[in-house]
């Protein structure tokens, strides 16, 4: 290869790494400004940073062209120097552009579509979700109120159920009471009765049985009317009849004090030996015999 070549070929090479680098730096600074831009990066991913690939391949093919030239036959054409200052700028800004880019390359479309769709989607489901428990909890505020006015509702009926038994227990009781009461002064008027009726039966009687020769008078007087056609011929007739009106009037006393409820009467009734039994039979026996005695008058 004839130095002048290899000369050409050293310009062009550095030429190109100076655009290179031109056109890294303003990637960097490009790419700094607008990092959050997918499309950009993409474009300089595919363009620039190709350019300046294949730009660096050129360099280090002129390198290795270099090496192999005596070393007489390039020191007046390039300086070594210059070269390796331009190659640690360049790469430089290559440890600055990895550092803005981002580590893997963005997703496709569709992925990142169907991202953002099922963003939307969880958003809206979200606020489907928010809004659903609101209406519940209107719903169930609304119920628990409905809930209370019945409570309400049917406190109140119970309460005036309950007043309304209270009333007619009271109404039943009063006129059981009114009732009870009329029946006990009935009660008490009836026995008030009966009790002046004993009263009055019990003045009768002891009237009559304070004036018992009246019925011994009155039977006498009658046996003697009776017993006139026998005055004269029995002589025992008028003791006869005195007996007899004394033991009716006797019989009459007994009566009347059985009556009354005398203790006296009604343990002579009760006792047939007693005393008063006695004369009552007696006196049996003379109205017998007196009736014996006008049965014989009348034959």
């Amino acid at each position: 290869m004839e130095p002048l070549a290899v000369f050409g070929a050293l310009a062009s090479a550095v030429q190109l790494l100076d655009v290179s680098v031109k056109v890294s730096r303003s990637a960097c600074g490009f790419v700094s400004s607008l990092k959050h831009v997918k499309e950009d990066v993409r474009h300089l991913q595919t363009k620039a940073l190709q350019e300046a690939e294949s730009l660096m391949r050129d360099l280090q093919f002129y390198a290795s062209e270099a090496q192999r030239c005596p070393p007489e036959s390039v020191r007046n054409h390039m300086i070594s120097d210059s070269i390796a200052q331009i190659a640690r700028q360049f790469s430089e800004d290559m440890d600055a552009l990895r550092g803005i880019l981002p580590a893997q390359m963005p997703s496709p479309f569709p992925a990142r579509m169907a991202f953002v769709l099922n963003r939307k989607l969880d958003g809206i489901r979200l606020q489907s979700n928010i809004l659903s428990a609101a209406d519940g909890i209107k719903a169930l505020s609304v119920s628990q109120d409905a809930l209370s006015q019945t409570l309400s509702r049917r406190c109140d009926a119970l309460e005036a159920q309950l007043q309304g038994q209270k009333a007619e227990v009271l109404e039943g009781l009063q006129y059981q009471l009114s009732k009870t009461s009329l029946d006990f002064a009935s009660l008490e008027t009836r026995v008030h009765s009966q009790q002046q009726s004993l009263d009055d039966l019990s003045s009768l009687m002891s009237s009559a049985v304070a004036s018992p020769d009246v019925l011994g008078r009155m039977v006498r007087a009658e046996l003697r009317q009776q017993l006139e056609p026998l005055l004269r011929r029995f002589a025992d007739v008028s003791l006869s009849i005195d007996q007899i009106a004394l033991g009716v009037s006797k019989e009459a006393s007994e009566r009347s004090d059985f009556k009354t409820g005398r203790s006296g009467a009604i343990h002579g009734l009760s006792n047939p030996g007693s005393e008063r039994n006695a004369t009552s039979n007696h006196s049996f026996h003379e109205i017998e015999r007196s009736e014996t005695i006008i049965v014989l008058s009348q034959g």
